[in-house]
């Protein structure tokens, strides 16, 4: 693929093409659907939705500010802000998911340093990730 991306840089043409997969857009009823099949389990699991949404507000503003289409930069932080989220989200379920032991969650310093570190951790993949790849083909091709 190096080789082949060389010789087309050399030609003046490309010899490669990408071939883009177009994703219909979810239809309004469908996200509809989501919402009143998710709806029980939020409000039947309170004190998990509480902790989960107060930890992944980082997550939110990834998608709110990544104009892409395919979203990378809200993937990306979405999934280290779950992973720092998890370790809060399984302490509250060892303690029988009771309101209280949420809003101690919620309290601590530790568990939001935990979440947001963890977030602050995929923004960092995400901007140093083409530097690297971009330095790895750079070697590679020479």
């Amino acid at each position: 693929m190096a080789k082949a991306a060389a010789q087309g840089k050399a030609g003046g043409k490309t010899t490669r093409k990408v071939r883009r997969v177009k994703r219909e857009p979810m239809k309004p009823w469908m996200k509809a659907l989501v919402l009143i099949l998710l709806f029980p389990f939020a409000a039947l699991l309170l004190p998990t939705t509480l902790v989960f949404v107060t930890m992944m507000g980082p997550t939110l503003v990834a998608y709110v500010t990544d104009r892409s289409r395919e979203k990378h930069l809200a993937i990306t932080v979405g999934l280290m802000n779950f992973a720092g989220a998890l370790p809060a989200i399984i302490e509250l379920w060892s303690h029988g998911q009771s309101h209280p032991a949420a809003m101690d969650l919620i309290g601590d310093v530790f568990v939001w340093a935990v979440a947001y570190g963890a977030a602050f951790a995929g923004w960092a993949i995400f901007g140093f990730m083409p530097s690297f790849v971009g330095a790895y083909y750079r070697i590679t091709t020479q």
